[in-house]
């Protein structure tokens, strides 16, 4: 090594520690100071270049002067370090060592690596690398040396230039540094951003990320004024949901394919556990031979042999998908709480720098007290990042979770929509989700917990030897304790969703049956049915939150019992072991460091136990069966709809409703189906859809397909939007289909026009409008098979007549598309093309009207029967009676018998009111079926429309949060619901608590403090012993006493907040039920369902959780100010103005809850849309929603 550094020495112990100043030697400086920065920038260089590679860009860096600069120092220090060479030979001559040619030149080359790096992170939309910041910061810090250390030996006499070169370097060396500090300022962004505003974390550098300066001038402005939605940048966007969740479906679908071929080995026969498209048809059968025994030799051994099937799983598959970004945080993670450690050390080397400060330079106090404040900081840092970075893969899973639920119930087919009721998966959606981003908020602790004990015992064997054992064995007891007590609360946890589906499912009835249940003053009885399944809910509450009281204290015992015990046994291991300052202050310090993940422990219990319910509730449900895809292949352009010997049903367990359907739908044409009712004429329509599952025979479908519902369906939005739907908007064909559609009157009254907001459900429309509405929304999609159900039987026949005129007839808009078109308006029926008849679920006649009228079948008794029953209904339509006149005259002409003269009689007298100007009554008014009903619906319009005239015309409100501190009256509200007696005993259990860990603390300074017990050399005397067994006895009984106090303190907290969610949930649907119906026409019932789902499940699993953990760290910081306060006075300078500074900065934030509540809402827009059947159609609108 000499030879390599020339006449240095690598290392010089006492030229760097009993020195007045910090010396290193030159080798040092050229080899391991060298080396520790390039070899960090050579190191990663390939891994980052690999991440570039795989790098999805989601913005552009355009060539700044950031990044000029940037390429120009870099280069310049390459340059300054081949000088430096030059300028050495010619000072230094022969005399110079290889190591600082090989110093030198890795400098340069690295440099130039550095400069290569900006150059290719600034292609790939990067902005400023981490291992370039490190490299930098890192070069910073061991460039200083060589700057002070020829200052303090004065080396610019001899060595100007040399001297002038390691300074200019140091300088560049700042620069680079400060500019890898600074964010982009001009970033171009590939997706388009849902807020105004995009993200600017984006272009926000290194050190920004981790100080999160990025985000600064958000919390100027939330410090300002109370953020609102408006105000808020808009997400990253690898957080954006149209970037995530594709991921995880795919993931998922490779996870299902997997587990079929699996399965093929255990059972040949196909299992539910897979989607429609992964099911195979029955299994093949396995022919006979003549050594086949006719009955097994062993039934019981086959019965084993087919072994129940695997399900996919849903862990595996977020753990395909995260595994290496939450092991890269976790490893953050894991440093910092190595750092936390070498504070421990820290520690000790201050107490004996303190107790020997004449033995130690100056500098080396200074260090120390630097070094704390380092730590200190990057152990925040990396907390901080941890959690930040947690946080989002909480938020990603969510996301996909929620996600993925949405979409799977666009697909489902009947037997799963009545296995998982609505209930159940709102409870999916706003519960089970949201427990894995719980979960990952805790689950650092696995991570953490293995590596800090091992390094706390590590240190503890250091300073108490083998009395360490102690600690390790009580936590090993405490295992099998914490295991049984989770097992117990995983029971519980399961228990209570079920109950929780049932009760969201019958609020979810009650809410949506809310007109009934006032109309006949049923709101006691359904209140009462309400509380009875909470009740029940609250029981299994009950037990989980004893469980969980005792699953904590546990935890909190162990810390303590390993603290006393690990002393006792310290002393009693060897008489002349004895509790040094330095040994007992070390020791405690590693005890509450322990704490720390220990407390976490008990939450991280329950939130397992809850996560592996709800993730079998979600496999089991991302398991359920799906509609079958629609065959295409059958189908041409001549024909396309095509039925072979179709067999279809809602239900595998029951018999068929269709049966043997067979048909072909030429292009272009009107195809009626006509039916009494129950025939299965919408059950066709809805298999047409693929809503039914087909057991046998063919079933294809060519082309888009539009659907019109007998029940319309309308969302809350503009009236333009709910025929848009989600559609470019056209002007010219928009207005002509309105037009068509007869509602530019109904526009004209309504108070905004076609921007007016249409209530949930479509309350402010009344049948007809919503019904035309409907169809308007059909034709402007422009679809190429069109499937109505009944549409014109809410309107008027002068309005039907319009309507089919204008939209449906030959001649109408629709007129060259195919139509099937399921009616029971028989005046329509000869301008058809052809005609379907069906009785019971078979398909009796078809053909073309006259075909069918020319002989007495099945049709004509069905014309006969509809005119017999509908003999008193007014025809007010000229064109509607000739229509009827002539179905009249054919039907007496071909059946058996004639129509009585009755009947004959008052389908006369009913034509005969009919008026002349009907003809232009579809111009006039819009009016609809229900007589009365039209005029008082036009006047519930108005009325319940004048109201939104005043703010834009919004029928619904925006949902609004608190802002701003949390008001006396809600905290009163909460500790009422809690009890004002058990909400007293609280601060007193946490009084008494911190009051005897302070006392604690202070009894083990007395005992280590004892000048006898210091005395090592009275180790060997009775009253030595004496005195040690006294301390240790009283220190004992301090921890017992404090243990029961936190006992008493977690008890109530938990077991109380039953009591108080049981409180807060009846006042909550007494305050709901007695609203007036107002509140329900403009609130809609997501946005009640998600304070009856996932705020109450806040309260009643997280909200204990996080009120002990809240009130503790409160009362514990209170302790320790006062201790310190006390000890040390001038601490209150400090402490005062950073603790007014924190007052100052509070920034008022309410957390928006709308997102949540629209998602809801569209959920239960969801359930009445695949009761229509339209998510087939519309589901690649409605999935990029959610």
């Amino acid at each position: 090594m000499v030879g390599f550094c020339g006449n240095s020495s690598f290392w010089d112990k006492e030229a760097l520690l009993n020195n007045w100043w910090p010396q290193f030697t030159d080798c040092f400086q050229e080899t391991v100071l060298t080396f520790a920065p390039c070899g960090w920038l050579w190191l990663t260089c390939i891994p980052h270049l690999i991440y570039l590679k795989r790098h999805r860009r989601y913005i552009e860096l355009p060539i700044s002067w950031l990044t000029v600069l940037k390429l120009i120092f870099s280069p310049t220090l390459c340059i300054l370090h081949l000088v430096h060479i030059a300028a050495a030979s010619e000072e230094f001559g022969p005399d110079l060592s290889p190591s600082f040619y090989l110093c030198k030149g890795l400098w340069a080359v690295t440099c130039a690596l550095a400069c290569g790096l900006i150059l290719v992170s600034q292609k790939h939309g990067v902005a400023s690398p981490c291992i370039l910041f490190i490299f930098w910061t890192l070069s910073l810090t061991v460039s200083v040396i060589p700057v002070y250390s020829g200052a303090i030996l004065q080396e610019y006499n001899g060595k100007l230039l040399s001297y002038f070169i390691v300074c200019l370097i140091l300088l560049f060396v700042v620069l680079e540094f400060l500019l890898h500090c600074c964010n982009e300022k001009h970033v171009v962004h590939l997706q388009n951003s849902h807020f105004q505003r995009p993200c600017s974390e984006a272009g926000a550098s290194f050190p920004s990320k981790l100080i999160y300066s990025w985000v600064f001038k958000e919390i100027y402005k939330g410090y300002k004024k109370p953020l609102e939605l408006r105000d808020v940048v808009d997400m990253p966007h690898y957080m954006h949901s149209t970037n995530i969740v594709p991921q995880f479906l795919s993931t998922w679908k490779k996870e299902l394919v997997h587990t079929q071929l699996k399965n093929r080995h255990l059972d040949p026969r196909p299992n539910g556990c897979l989607n429609a498209d992964l099911r195979e048809g029955s299994s093949a059968e396995v022919d006979d031979d003549e050594q086949t025994p006719l009955l097994s030799a062993s039934v019981g051994f086959v019965q084993q042999a087919r072994r129940k099937p695997k399900k996919a799983s849903l862990y595996k598959v977020l753990l395909k998908i995260f595994w290496l970004p939450y092991l890269k945080v976790q490893f953050i993670g894991i440093m910092a709480d190595c750092l936390v450690f070498v504070n421990t050390l820290l520690l000790n080397e201050i107490i004996l720098y303190v107790e020997h400060k004449k033995d130690y330079p100056q500098w080396q106090g200074f260090i120390i007290a630097f070094s704390f404040l380092v730590v200190t900081l990057l152990n925040s840092m990396m907390i901080n990042h941890k959690v930040y970075k947690t946080w989002n893969i909480g938020i990603k899973i969510k996301t996909m979770l929620m996600a993925a639920v949405y979409k799977k119930a666009l697909t489902m087919n009947a037997e799963s929509r009545r296995k998982f009721t609505v209930g159940t998966i709102v409870n999916l959606m706003s519960v089970d989700c949201a427990k894995f981003q719980d979960l990952l908020m805790s689950a650092w602790v696995v991570f953490s917990f293995p590596v800090s004990m091992s390094i706390s015992f590590y240190l503890l064997h250091d300073a108490l030897g083998l009395a360490f054992i102690t600690g390790i064995v009580i936590l090993v007891l405490f295992i099998p304790v914490i295991t049984k007590i989770s097992s117990l609360i995983k029971k519980a946890q399961a228990e209570q969703l079920k109950i929780k589906d049932k009760r969201i499912k019958l609020t979810n009835e009650v809410l949506n049956g809310i007109k009934v249940l006032k109309l006949y003053a049923w709101e006691p009885s359904f209140d009462e049915q309400v509380r009875n399944t909470r009740g029940l809910e609250l029981v299994q509450l009950r037990k989980a939150a004893l469980y969980i009281s005792f699953a904590t204290l546990s935890w909190f015992i162990s810390p303590v019992m390993v603290t006393v015990l690990t002393f006792l046994t310290y002393i009693l291991i060897s008489p002349e072991n004895a509790l040094t300052p330095a040994k007992a202050f070390v020791a405690m310090n590693i005890f509450n460091y322990i704490r720390v993940p220990i407390n976490v422990l008990p939450m991280l219990v329950t939130q397992v136990a809850q996560v592996h319910v709800s993730g079998k509730r979600l496999c089991d449900f991302f398991c359920g069966e799906d509609l079958e895809e629609t065959d295409r292949e059958g189908a041409d352009e001549e024909h396309p709809v095509v039925m072979r010997g179709a067999t279809f049903t809602w239900d595998k367990t029951l018999p068929p409703t269709l049966k043997n359907l067979t048909l072909e739908i030429p292009k272009g044409k009107l195809v009626a189906v006509v039916g009494q009712v129950g025939s299965g004429k919408s059950s066709l329509v809805s298999a047409l859809l693929g809503e039914m599952q087909k057991e046998r025979g063919q079933l294809s479908v060519k082309g888009s397909v539009a659907y019109v519902a007998q029940q319309a369906w309308i969302q809350n939005m503009t009236l333009r939007d709910n025929i848009l739907f989600e559609k470019a908007m056209t002007t010219d064909r928009y207005y002509q289909i309105v037009d068509a559609c007869a509602l530019r009157p109904d526009i004209e009254l309504l108070p905004a026009g076609e921007m007016t907001e249409i209530g949930e459900k479509g309350i402010n429309l009344s049948g007809g409008q919503k019904q035309r509405v409907s169809l308007a929304r059909a034709a402007y999609s422009d679809a190429d098979l069109y499937l109505l159900d009944d549409p014109l039987s809410a309107v008027d026949a002068h309005v039907g007549r319009h309507i089919f005129e204008q939209v449906l007839g030959p001649n109408g808009l629709l007129g060259k598309k195919t139509r099937i078109l399921v009616t029971h308006g028989i005046h329509w029926l000869p301008l058809t093309d052809h005609i379907i008849v069906m009785d019971q679920g078979r398909i009796t006649e078809s053909g073309s009207y006259q075909q069918l009228m020319n002989h007495d079948g099945p049709f004509a008794e069905f014309v006969k029967t509809y005119l017999v029953e509908h003999a008193d209904d007014e025809i007010n339509d000229e064109e509607v009676g000739k229509l009827t006149d002539q179905i009249i005259a054919q039907v007496g002409t071909v059946i058996s018998e004639e129509l009585p003269d009755d009947t004959k009689k008052k389908l006369l007298r009913t034509r005969s009111h009919h008026s002349q100007s009907s003809a232009t009554g579809s111009e006039k008014s819009m009016t609809d079926k229900e007589g009365e009903g039209s005029a008082r619906g036009k006047s519930e319009n108005k009325s319940q429309t004048a109201s939104t005239s005043q703010g834009q015309d919004r029928l619904i409100e925006e949902e609004t949060s608190e802002t701003g501190k949390i008001r006396g009256a809600v905290l009163m509200a909460v500790i009422r619901a809690f009890g004002v007696v058990s909400a007293a005993l609280v601060p007193l259990c946490l009084v008494a608590y911190q009051g005897l860990n302070v006392g604690t603390g202070i009894w083990l300074s007395q005992w280590t403090d004892d000048p006898f017990l210091r005395n090592e050399s009275n180790s060997h005397m009775h009253t030595y012993r004496s005195k040690t067994y006294f301390y240790l006895g009283v220190y004992s009984a301090l921890n017992g006493l404090q243990v029961f106090g936190n006992g008493a303190f977690i008890l109530i907290v938990f077991l109380h907040f039953v009591h108080a969610s049981r409180h807060l949930h009846n006042h909550m649907l007494t305050n709901i039920l007695h609203q007036a119906m107002a509140f329900f026409d403009t609130t809609p019932v997501g946005r009640i369902l998600n304070r009856f789902s996932r705020d109450m499940d806040i309260i009643d699993t997280l909200f204990p959780h996080l009120v002990r953990i809240t009130l503790h760290n409160i009362f514990q910081l209170m302790a320790i100010v006062v201790v310190i306060s006390y000890s040390t006075p001038i601490f209150l300078a400090v402490a005062v103005p950073i603790f007014l500074l924190y007052v100052v900065l509070q920034v008022n934030k309410g957390g928006r809850r709308e997102a949540i509540g629209k998602i809801f809402s569209w959920l239960d827009d969801l359930f009445r849309l695949r009761f229509v059947g339209l998510c087939v159609l519309h589901r690649p609108a409605f999935v990029p929603r959610i």
